[in-house]
């Protein structure tokens, strides 16, 4: 998902469905307990476990409004009034059932273009609607009025302080118990770390099916501290951390686990080409051809490249004596003499030796010249048969 490939070591695809798995809740199959017959584990504490929600098919078989939401009722004087049947609602189906309750003391009429309910008393004396109360919090919310009990009197009315919204889940939570340290959400305790796997949006209307895969959203795995996971629970939840109740509809959900090895920022590796792209200035001509010992004159100076993370440019600047085959030399053109970049580039890999004394760096100097003149053979013998 969002980390690494290179550094995956294992990964583990799980495949749920609700029908196969125990139930927690009674009478909710949305939460779950996962039993896997062999665990899935790392290695040591040098790897770290991510786990991501690969796919979901997942039917919009819950309510808009229904007891487990509690946005069924609205109180008046303190005793329930209104009361509504579980179900999906349009803006008039709402207008139709709430002026159907006959001891509900108020008529509702609804505006379209400013998308508002309106209640008008039609008893003889005042009433308090309790929209305030724990009761009647969610029904009144979803007719668009503020949660504060109001006095209207005879004849008086009241209408929306905000627009209707019967859309009373918003996307769904997976939530596990596994130890989960990179998500955090807001609530009550702001930045409340929270053991979820991702959060499914809903799209579609009711009684349609969810099709979820990570990329309808940003990518995303929950890394979790777990060295070995075999038996965990899921749950599908609402904005609220209220179960979603899916009314006994079976639901399948794909876990992908991937377990990835640290990376060492402590370690390092070194990798060394060379590029014959400059000039190199010898003093051998046609006519000295039976010397034994041609002199090779220092390189000018040399060519930097840079390139991530960091670069390092040894210069040659030596001679070498360098026994040549027998063979006649042929004048090359300036045009045409190869030139030479040595480069040498440093990856986080393996730890670089580091000297710790005179007398260890005077030996890795040594060991440089006496490869530095190795390679000046090679090089020279390569350029005298061009």
């Amino acid at each position: 998902m969002s980390v690494n490939t290179d550094t995956m070591d294992n990964s583990y695809m799980v495949h749920i469905r609700s029908k196969d798995v125990k139930q927690l809740t009674t009478g909710f199959n949305s939460d779950m307990l996962i039993d896997l017959d062999a665990p899935i584990k790392r290695q040591s504490r040098n790897q770290d476990m991510h786990v991501s929600l690969s796919s979901a098919e997942i039917p919009i078989s819950f309510y808009a409004f229904s007891s487990q939401l509690n946005n069924l009722n609205i109180f008046v004087d303190g005793a329930i009034s209104l009361v509504i049947p579980e179900g999906n609602y349009d803006v008039y189906e709402m207008l139709a059932t709430i002026n159907a309750v006959g001891g509900f003391p108020y008529t509702a009429t609804y505006n379209v273009n400013k998308a508002k309910y309106t209640l008008t008393n039609t008893d003889s004396t005042s009433h308090t609607i309790n929209f305030g109360d724990t009761e009647s919090r969610g029904l009144s919310k979803a007719l668009g009025f503020e949660r504060a009990n109001e006095v209207v009197g005879s004849g008086a009315s009241t209408t929306s302080d905000g627009v209707v919204n019967f859309q009373t889940i918003h996307s769904i939570f997976l939530f596990s118990d596994l130890n989960v340290e990179n998500v955090i959400t807001t609530g009550e305790t702001t930045n409340n770390i929270q053991p979820i796997i991702d959060k499914i949006p809903i799209k579609e209307p009711p009684f349609t099916i969810i099709h979820y895969n990570p990329y309808l959203t940003a990518p995303f795995s929950s890394k979790v501290d777990n060295d070995s996971i075999r038996t965990f629970r899921l749950s599908l939840r609402d904005q609220n951390n209220k179960l979603i109740q899916m009314n006994d509809v079976n639901f399948e959900i794909s876990l992908l686990f991937e377990i990835h090895n640290k990376t060492n920022n402590n370690n390092i590796s070194i990798e060394r080409d060379l590029i014959i792209d400059r000039p190199l200035r010898r003093s051998l001509t046609e006519n000295d051809e039976n010397n034994e010992n041609d002199e090779i004159l220092p390189f000018d100076n040399d060519i930097i490249e840079t390139q991530q993370p960091q670069e390092l440019i040894r210069t040659f600047s030596r001679r070498s004596n360098i026994e040549r085959p027998r063979t006649p030399i042929t004048t090359t053109r300036k045009s045409q003499i190869p030139k030479i970049t040595d480069r040498t580039i440093i990856k986080q890999e393996e730890p670089i030796k580091r000297l710790t004394n005179i007398e260890e760096q005077k030996e890795e100097i040594q060991n440089d010249k006496l490869k530095g003149d190795l390679l000046d053979a090679v090089l020279q013998a390569q350029l005298l048969t061009i």
